[in-house]
């Protein structure tokens, strides 16, 4: 339960540091005159690389302060390591049914043809 409060918060700071990004590209809109009605499109700071997911024994470390911006995409894609253990079973379960196929019909059925 500890985890998934921490991922949360973890998150939450994430979406704080876009938020505020967000606020700071409107401010600067709305400060300079518009040279033409057709809007200009606002452009994201240059991407860094996304820091090294921590080890399990790390506490992850967010700088609210920081000008820094995390890829939302790149925290999506990362496997949750209880997917990873779902997975595992289901491809054991996938397995087993599929011998137990393979088998019934290698020698199961020519009996029950009889």
């Amino acid at each position: 339960m500890d985890k998934s409060i921490e991922e949360l918060r973890a998150q939450r700071a994430i979406i704080q540091q876009h938020l505020d990004w967000m606020d700071r590209q409107i401010a600067a809109a709305e400060s300079t005159p518009a040279e033409s009605d057709t809007p200009q499109p606002v452009t994201p700071p240059e991407k860094e690389p996304a820091p090294a997911v921590p080890t399990p024994t790390q506490e992850p470390t967010i700088d609210t302060n920081s000008d820094e911006i995390i890829d939302p995409e790149q925290i999506l894609r990362a496997p949750q390591p209880m997917d990873i253990a779902k997975a595992k079973i289901g491809c054991f379960v996938i397995f087993a049914v599929a011998t137990f196929l393979f088998l019934f019909l290698l020698f199961g059925l020519p009996f029950l043809m009889d």
